[in-house]
């Protein structure tokens, strides 16, 4: 159960390298305990997966976007992460390839996709929170 803590904690902060080596760990980690309990979630990423219904990973771009933009991600070191590792990081914590977010950002944008469209998912957001703290 650490080892899968650490993988998850170490991954949403460093390098492709780094996580290679961590994934190694992790095929060692398997091989030499068969009935390891956490086997898939040690091969795959996580139970969890990215609802597949039209719009939600575009969606789910747009806000982790503009979580970066607004200094959420850093790394090791405190630093703002860079936009490529958190995308991996997301994608592997949803077990999902968000290698190419910028370019399905840039589509979103320039396919005549209407700003109110772009804009849906943080206005969801928004009730969400006003139901939350009961303030719709």
């Amino acid at each position: 159960m650490i080892m899968y803590f650490i993988e998850k904690l170490i991954i949403s902060s460093t390098s492709e390298g780094m996580q290679l080596e961590i994934k190694q760990k992790n095929e060692n980690l398997i091989s030499n305990n068969p009935d390891c309990e956490l086997k898939e979630e040690l091969e795959t990423g996580t139970k969890v997966y990215l609802n597949k219904e039209r719009g939600m990973k575009i969606d789910f771009i747009r806000v982790i976007n503009s979580l970066y933009e607004l200094g959420f991600a850093v790394d090791e070191n405190g630093k703002k992460a860079m936009k490529k590792d958190v995308f991996i990081a997301f994608g592997k914590a949803l077990n999902i390839d968000l290698s190419n977010y910028s370019t399905d950002l840039s589509s979103s944008l320039s396919d005549g996709t209407s700003m109110k469209k772009h804009l849906k998912i943080f206005e969801d957001m928004l009730e969400v929170m006003k139901r939350t703290f009961n303030l719709a």
